[in-house]
């Protein structure tokens, strides 16, 4: 097993040297003739036993010393690109310490993929050389790297206690730009997809030249599908517009119930052009098709 103190939290460690589920740790015997263990917290009511687990059991959002993980990270400073980072194994989860380093200065993505129970570090730069990460410094005090396996297989130091990486290593490689020519004009992107060269146009780089070395030419047709959705869809929508302006026709009951005949009290109080106007309406409603609704196949 190994041993090691978390100045951060005063607190002793052991945890066992080989992974897995099955492993367990008991300290004491009846011939001790030390008290170290009493000392260390060993012995106290409060002192607690993290189960190991098997490959595939890491929980992201439990504190990391007993999130599953098989070497527990430890409590201190990690280094991404020269940008410190600190943590604490005894509060934060992976899921905090991947905020952390995502919203730092490093310029990295972190991530853990709960299907593959890896973790990983991808360059957030547009810049191909930022591809190339580099983790650790002389400074670094947490064994987080080599817990996540980003470094594997751990150092060991001579007394068996996991080292922090005191020293800056490199690890990914460059990622190589696409470099293209359209009409003469020289390009550079980092995806094979290029949508902002040709107005409209998505092109796919498939290989570095034509074997004869002469330049590809495109062929460009219109996408007629998109102007034949674009037509359906304006279709309905009219179509809907029309419904909702278009009066709809009424019956005879609800034309004398809402349109009834004026009586001879309301012809005298209106102007003859009132009294036209309403007639008319009361003509058109009664009138078979008269109340029309009108649409656009």
């Amino acid at each position: 097993m190994t041993a090691s103190y978390d100045a951060a939290n005063d607190c002793f460690t052991l945890t066992a040297n080989t992974p897995g589920a099955g492993q367990n740790i008991v300290v004491g015997a009846g011939t001790d003739t030390s008290n170290f263990l009493t000392i260390a917290g060993f012995n106290d009511a409060g002192a607690t036993f993290t189960a190991g687990t098997d490959a595939g059991a890491v929980d992201p959002g439990k504190v990391m010393i007993s999130g599953g993980f098989s070497l527990i990270p430890t409590s201190g400073v990690i280094t991404i690109n020269d940008v410190p980072i600190y943590i604490n194994a005894s509060t934060d989860s992976l899921n905090d310490v991947i905020e952390k380093i995502n919203t730092s200065a490093a310029g990295v993505v972190a991530a853990y993929n709960a299907a593959s129970d890896t973790f990983s570090l991808v360059g957030a730069s547009t810049d191909a050389g930022r591809d190339v990460i580099s983790l650790g410094s002389p400074s670094d005090t947490s064994n987080f790297f080599y817990a996540t396996k980003l470094v594997y297989p751990p150092d060991i130091e001579s007394d068996g206690t996991p080292t922090v990486l005191n020293t800056r290593i490199q690890v990914g490689q460059p990622g190589q730009r696409a470099l293209f020519q359209v009409d003469g004009v020289s390009y550079n992107r980092k995806s094979n997809t290029v949508t902002d060269v040709l107005n409209g146009v998505t092109m796919t780089l498939n290989a570095a030249q034509l074997a004869s070395g002469a330049p590809a030419t495109l062929n460009i047709t219109a996408d007629t599908s998109q102007v034949l959705e674009k037509i359906k869809s304006f279709i309905v929508e009219y179509n809907k517009t029309v419904e909702l302006a278009s009066p709809l026709a009424i019956s005879k009951d609800e034309r004398e119930k809402y349109m009834p005949a004026l009586t001879e009290k309301q012809i005298q109080t209106m102007t003859f052009a009132q009294i036209e106007e309403y007639n008319t309406g009361r003509a058109i409603s009664a009138r078979p098709g008269g109340a029309t609704r009108t649409g656009c196949c």
